[in-house]
């Protein structure tokens, strides 16, 4: 099956693992979907404007706003990319128990 599932507006949690000028690596977290695809995704972070897009660093939990579909390569891609959000405890994890 393919990740490419809808074109709906979608999120999942995740950690920083590399920081770059236009995208971000992150390694979505157990139980995401996105996970089943791939351990790391490349998110691009080019239509973000600056003043909303944290001061992005490795190790950090992000939930990641997209639409569209994840590029099966590795590590995959998310180009649609609307909004990454710092999580800035457990308890905001969507997946937390």
């Amino acid at each position: 099956t393919s990740c490419a599932e809808s074109a709906s507006a979608q999120d999942f949690d995740a950690k920083v693992l590399e920081v770059f000028d236009h995208a971000v690596l992150v390694e979505p977290l157990a139980g995401e979907p996105e996970r089943k695809s791939a351990d790391q995704i490349m998110v691009s972070t080019v239509e973000i404007p600056a003043d909303k897009l944290p001061l992005l660093e490795e190790g950090q939990l992000v939930r990641v706003a997209y639409s569209g579909s994840v590029a099966e390569s590795y590590p995959a891609q998310i180009h649609e990319v609307f909004a990454v959000s710092l999580v800035e405890n457990d308890a905001e994890l969507k997946k937390a128990e």
